[in-house]
This record gives C-alpha cells, structure tokens and sequence, in this order.
C-alpha cells in the first residue's frame, strides 16, 4: 500500500473512533510501531485534531472538529454502494479489497 492510500485509510480508520492505540493501528495496518507513530504524527501535522494520553492505558482521542466533512450520498449513489458491497461478497470478483473500505 502506497504512503497516502495509508494515509487516507488510518484517517478514515481513527476518524470512525473515539479512542485508538498505537497497537490497533500496528494491527489493523500491518505496520510496525516506528511506521505507525510516524503516520500519526504526519497524519496530526496535516490537521487531523488528535489530543494523546500518554500511561499503560494511553493512546490517541479524536477531538470533536474533524478534519473530514460529512459524506452526504444521492439516492443513485447509496443503491449503486449497496450493490457493490453485496456483490464484494463473491470471493471471485477483483473488488473484494475494497469491501472493508466501502463499509466504513
């Protein structure tokens, strides 16, 4: 995966959560610690509003004003995103990478 897809993904993955560890994201990106710290803090330069909690129990909380603006979708648009996340189901078709993307 290329640095900004990684990028857009983890802003998409920590903009869905109220709370995040460095762990989650080593997990969820197949990435090591050094790499995810990394993105956090270019992620945070961009703007992206995070506040950490350093400890045992610390990570990162997404502060309330988001970077992302709300998605608002045409009738068209939601139907057409329903049937391709129902048809990512089918092992065989190429887009089945993009099933997590599409349900988040």
């Amino acid at each position: 995966m290329k640095k900004i897809e990684r990028f857009n993904t983890i802003m998409r993955y920590i903009n869905n959560r109220s709370f995040f560890t460095i762990s989650e994201i080593m997990r969820e990106f197949n990435i090591s610690r050094s790499t995810a710290i990394r993105d956090i803090k270019e992620i945070e330069a961009m703007g992206m509003p995070l506040d950490a909690e350093v400890g045992r129990d610390g990570g990162y909380t997404v502060m309330n004003n988001s970077v992302l603006p709300s998605i608002r979708f045409t009738d068209n648009e939601v139907k057409a995103l329903f049937i391709a996340f129902m048809a990512s189901r089918n092992q065989q078709l190429p887009y089945l990478k993009s099933r997590q993307s599409l349900a988040e």
